[in-house]
């Protein structure tokens, strides 16, 4: 099985919350991505600090398969904004866009932002 960490659970790794790190060691092995979008909502909280921290936060993100936008991804991305609509919902379309990724590549979605559970019935999501 292969994953796909939202920001959210970055963040939480980053803090070095236990519950977080612990539900991630106790999943099937697997592949850990992150998405473009994750890559930038991740690393825009640290623009602002040193080059040295700068560094380090790359060096992190690097641990992580990194998937890029594709014309898949962004048909998958649309379809899923549609879907949303159609039941009156919004998300933010970073978040949808990290959706579509989990969905174009078959990846269950760690997160901890309970608005994913909006898409649970076109990707798998586990909040943690």
């Amino acid at each position: 099985m292969s994953y796909l960490l939202d920001t959210s659970v970055l963040i939480e790794i980053e803090n070095d919350v236990k519950a977080v790190i612990d539900t991630i060691r106790a999943l099937p092995e697997g592949n850990f991505y992150i998405s473009i979008f994750t890559f930038c909502e991740y690393y825009r909280g640290f623009v602002k600090k040193s080059d040295a921290v700068k560094a380090k936060v790359i060096e992190e993100l690097n641990k992580y398969i990194l998937l890029d936008t594709s014309k898949k991804t962004g048909i998958c991305f649309v379809e899923l904004l549609e879907t949303l609509s159609k039941k009156g919902e919004v998300l933010p379309h970073f978040d949808v866009f990290i959706a579509a990724f989990a969905k174009t590549h078959h990846l269950t979605l760690i997160t901890r932002d309970n608005h994913f559970k909006r898409l649970e019935k076109e990707i798998n999501v586990i909040l943690v």
